[in-house]
Parts: C-alpha cells; sequence; structure tokens
C-alpha cells in the first residue's frame, strides 16, 4: 500500500491505494519530522509507509486518533480520514515574546500527554486561568480540566481548539485577550479590541460547530491595577499614565463588543474586581494583573453554580 495523497487541515486525509487485496489502515507513529502509517491487507500482509513532515513554521506533534476507513466497492482504493493527528503549535504567532513561544510549546506537550478525555468541564485561558492549577478541587468536583497557557494570546487559542473538539466536553470556559493588550500596541496597530473580541467569538464558534452539545461560557476579561503592577516594574512604559489607549481602555471596547454578541452565554466577571477608579481592586491582586486567592474565591463562586448545574444535566 502507498500513501497517494495527504491533505493537511484539521484532519489528515491519508489516500492509500491498494493493488488487489483489500487495505486497512491500522495505526501510526510519529517523529520529529514524520508520520509511520501501519496497514493491513486481507491476506494478512502488514506494511509501514513514512510520510515525511517538513515545515520550518510549525511544531507539531500526535495527540490521538480515530480511524475511519472508508473503501470503494472494488477495493481499489481505500481513503481513511484521521480525526485529530495533529494539534499544531506554531511558533510564529505574531507578536509573543520568546518566552511566551517557549512556555506554549511546553505545556502543548504536556497536555498532548494528559489529554483531556471524556465528559470533562475545560477552562481554557492564559496565566489567570493556569495559575489556579487544580480547578477541580476548587469546585470539588473530580471532571475539571485546567487548560490555560500563561502568555497565550487569543490567536494562541484559536491554534489549540482541535483537543477540545475531539473530546467534545460537557462546558468550555473561556477566558482569555489580556495579553495582546498587555503590550505596547503602538507598534502593533493591528491589535486592536476588535481583532481580539473576533477571536474569542471565533473560538467559541470553533468549538461549538465541531462539538455541539458543548455549552460555552464567554468570561469578560478582568481589569487590571497598573499603579500596583508599576509598583514592581516601573519601567512598563504602556502603564504610564500617559500611555493612550490604555490596557483597562482595550479591555473595557472588547468587553462590550463580546456583551454585544447574541449566541453566546457571557460570564461577566469584570464588574466584580472593579475598584472606585475602575481597576482592579488590590485586594483581589497579587501584582495588578494576576489574581490572589481572594480574587479566584470571587470567580468560583460566581462560576460554581454553572458548574453543578452542567454536571447535574450530565447525570
Amino acid at each position: 500500500s502507498n500513501v497517494a495523497g495527504i491533505t493537511l487541515s484539521n484532519k489528515i486525509v491519508f489516500v492509500c491505494t491498494a493493488s488487489n487485496q483489500s487495505t486497512v489502515l491500522t495505526g501510526l507513529t510519529h517523529s520529529d519530522d514524520a508520520l509511520t502509517l501501519m496497514t493491513a491487507t486481507s491476506d494478512g500482509t502488514n506494511n509501514q509507509t513514512r510520510v515525511a513532515m517538513y515545515s520550518a513554521n510549525y511544531d507539531w506533534m500526535s495527540m490521538g486518533y480515530k480511524l475511519n476507513p472508508q473503501t470503494n466497492e472494488d477495493n481499489s482504493n481505500i481513503v481513511a480520514t484521521v480525526n485529530f493527528i495533529l494539534q499544531i503549535t506554531t511558533a510564529i504567532i505574531k507578536y509573543k515574546h520568546d518566552w511566551q513561544r517557549n512556555f506554549y510549546k511546553k505545556k502543548i506537550k504536556e497536555y498532548r500527554d494528559h489529554p483531556i478525555g471524556k465528559n470533562k468541564i475545560v477552562f481554557l485561558g492564559n496565566s489567570i486561568t493556569y495559575s489556579m492549577r487544580h480547578w477541580d478541587k476548587k469546585f470539588n468536583v473530580k471532571n475539571i480540566v485546567n487548560r490555560g497557557i500563561s502568555g497565550d494570546y487569543s490567536d494562541g487559542i484559536l491554534e489549540r481548539l482541535d483537543e477540545i473538539i475531539y473530546y467534545k466536553p460537557l462546558a468550555v470556559f473561556l477566558l482569555t485577550g489580556l495579553n495582546d493588550f498587555f503590550d505596547d500596541n503602538t507598534t502593533r496597530p493591528g491589535r486592536t479590541p476588535e481583532y481580539v473580541a473576533k477571536n474569542i467569538l471565533t473560538a467559541a464558534k470553533t468549538i461549538k460547530q465541531g462539538s455541539p452539545d458543548t455549552r460555552i461560557f464567554i468570561q469578560t476579561i478582568l481589569p487590571i491595577n497598573n499603579q500596583q503592577y508599576l509598583d514592581e516594574k516601573p519601567q512598563v512604559n504602556f502603564l504610564w499614565t500617559n500611555y493612550y489607549p490604555s490596557v483597562n481602555q482595550q479591555v473595557n471596547e472588547t468587553n462590550k463588543i463580546l456583551k454585544e454578541n447574541n449566541e453566546f452565554e457571557i460570564i461577566d466577571l469584570h464588574p466584580l474586581y472593579l475598584n472606585n477608579d475602575q481597576s482592579m481592586k488590590r485586594n483581589l491582586s497579587k501584582d495588578g494583573v494576576h489574581l490572589n486567592e481572594n480574587g479566584y474565591n470571587i470567580w468560583i463562586d460566581r462560576v460554581k453554580p454553572l458548574i453543578d448545574k452542567v454536571n447535574k444535566a450530565a447525570n
């Protein structure tokens, strides 16, 4: 059996040709630069076909698969659709810093080794999600999976939805967007509230399209406290008072767009953290950006009834 063609997208389609024997795709392995397809013919012959996968732009890895062989009536051509082979972790997500790229790559590999599994609730986001670590313990349930990655952008979320779609979780709680604005955006004019809101809504639509029964909750982006962060890092110029637009202004505009959508449920976390000057309350954050225990407890109290409702409906 020879591989006659390969198409890459959210799925990989291998077209295998067989001579006089019926051939089925039985499995695969992967290395850093190739996939090896294992096939078997009706006479008991086993074959392996190596498919080179060279790309300067992507890191890739096997994330599990499901074989859906389709055979023509005359058994002359076998088309096998292999769902969810690649989790593409692009190394060229625009504007990411080196530490963000490296941590993203590290966490994707870790998540590959510990996949979501079935009947789970997924918290998807950046460091604010990741830093909780064990959400299941906080909610006293066993089916919550943390898919936060520190430093991730809304673009990065879009690149790692295949695992979620494959496992079709009960619900996804999505919180992302702050890192898109937590930088000097005067050098990257395309990074706007409209752009980020579109990415967030696209992520929700992509999950819903691939997993229609998954409940999707979009959570509004949290505010930050510029001065609290500057107390430790006064050199961060985009948090100075003369910087425009400020991080909080961009966050507010993004949240406004998200709340105007009529397709997905919104959990409006943002106002729960505001002080009188419309920034993050100091007693809820350890550095003006990331939450402390008090901050996480507010989040937990807000979403716990939804967690209970989702699990009750599944039982």
